[in-house]
C-alpha cells in the first residue's frame, strides 16, 4: 500500500457512525494490531456557514475546499490505520522529517459533492531538517481540524497542536499523484499543502505545555525521552541504522 492509498483510508468516512462524544485529553498510547489495521473513531467540531475558497488546479474536480473556523457541531468519523513496526514508520515512506514552530492552523472543509471532511492546514517554519529539503517554511495537510472546542478521539497529537508551538514532524510529501477521491471528486492534495501527516497518532512530536506529547508505543527507542532534543537524537540515530 503506498502512501497515496493510505491517505484515502484516512478519508473514508461511513455516515452511519454519527454521535457525539465528551472530551478526554491524555498522552497517546498506540498498541498496533498486527493481522488488521485499526478503526479509530473521530469526534470533530466542525462549523456551519461558508468560508474563503481556495484556488484548485485542473487536476481536481468535483470538489470545493473552504477555509472554517472552529464550531460547535459533533460530527463522528471512523477510518482505519496500518499498524506499522518503529522501523517501518520511518522506511514504510521516504518522509520529510523536521523540527519547527507551528506560525498558523487554518482549518478547511473538502466538499466533494456535498460530502464533506473537516480538515486543517498547518504552517511550519523550519528550524532544523532531519530528512528531505523543504523551504523555510512547510505546509502540512492535517488530518482533522483544530481548535479549542475539537476533540478528535485516538489522534491527540494532531489535535493538540497550536499556534506557536514546536514540533518535529514527519509528512508525506505530495505530488500529482497524491489524490484524495471520493464521491465522484478527486482532489489533488498538493493544490492544498506541500505535505501531509499520514494519521493523527505517529508522525509528530509536540512540545505541549503539559509536556512532550507522542504516540509513545510506536517509538519504543525513544523511550524516556524529555524533551525535543532527545527525540532528534533518537531519529538521527534510527536515520543512521536504517540508512
Amino acid at each position: 500500500m503506498d502512501t497515496k492509498t493510505f491517505f484515502l483510508l484516512l478519508g473514508d468516512i461511513d455516515p452511519r457512525y454519527l454521535t457525539e462524544r465528551r472530551p478526554h485529553r491524555s498522552l497517546v498510547r498506540w498498541a498496533a494490531a498486527a493481522a488488521a489495521c485499526l478503526a479509530l473513531v473521530l469526534t470533530l467540531a466542525v462549523t456551519v456557514g461558508r468560508g474563503e475558497r481556495l484556488p484548485l488546479s485542473n487536476a481536481s474536480s468535483g470538489v470545493t475546499v473552504r477555509y472554517r473556523d472552529p464550531g460547535s457541531q459533533s460530527v463522528m468519523q471512523s477510518y482505519c490505520l496500518v499498524p506499522l513496526t518503529e522501523e517501518e514508520l520511518f522506511t514504510r515512506w521516504d518522509t520529510l522529517i523536521v523540527r519547527g514552530t507551528i506560525e498558523t492552523i487554518r482549518n478547511i472543509e473538502l466538499d466533494f459533492h456535498g460530502e464533506r471532511f473537516p480538515r486543517a492546514i498547518a504552517t511550519v517554519r523550519v528550524e532544523h531538517v532531519y530528512r528531505g529539503s523543504p523551504g523555510e517554511t512547510v505546509t502540512i495537510l492535517l488530518p482533522c481540524p483544530i481548535g479549542t472546542e475539537v476533540y478528535v478521539s485516538a489522534t491527540e497529537t494532531a489535535a493538540a497542536m497550536r499556534e506557536g508551538m514546536e514540533g518535529i514532524f514527519m509528512a508525506t510529501v505530495y505530488d500529482e499523484t497524491s489524490l484524495f477521491q471520493a464521491n465522484g471528486g478527486t482532489l489533488c492534495l498538493r493544490d492544498i499543502a506541500e505535505t501531509g501527516l499520514p494519521d493523527g497518532v505517529r508522525w509528530a512530536f509536540l512540545d505541549t505545555p503539559e509536556g512532550l506529547l507522542y504516540a509513545e508505543d510506536s517509538f519504543p527507542g525513544a523511550a524516556g525521552a524529555a524533551d525535543l532534543d532527545q527525540i532528534g537524537a533518537y531519529i538521527e540515530t534510527m536515520l543512521a541504522r536504517l540508512s
